[in-house]
């Protein structure tokens, strides 16, 4: 099983980020960095890559214990939910921003030409 770890300091950054959305986000930023982000989904589909599920599932397991310890099951499904949500958001955000800067760099190298 693969360990994934932050280091303390870089936890206690995040522990201000009171928004599971956010707090969501800022760790699998850190975790999985922006440009494997850029190149990959949550699921793996319309993409050739799927974010490592070993730390998809790492994420979710530290955003129900800080943020939906006292949630039904049901309620903790729903606040997972909306944080895969935004991670899946994010990639999508990330590989778009990545296309039209490739695209602007073909059309200046050709422009160049």
């Amino acid at each position: 099983m693969l360990a994934v770890t932050l280091g303390i300091e870089e936890y206690r950054r995040l522990q201000i980020l009171t928004h599971p959305n956010k707090f969501t986000l800022a760790l699998a930023e850190k975790l999985y960095g922006l440009e494997q982000m850029a190149t990959a989904t949550v699921t793996g589909k319309d993409c050739n890559k799927q974010l490592d599920v070993q730390i998809t599932s790492a994420i979710k397991s530290e955003v129900i214990r800080v943020f939906g310890s006292s949630l039904s099951t049901e309620g903790q499904t729903k606040l997972w939910n909306g944080c895969i949500a935004s991670i899946a958001g994010k990639c999508k955000n990330l590989r778009y921003a990545k296309k039209k800067a490739l695209e602007i760099a073909a059309t200046l190298n050709s422009n160049n030409l």
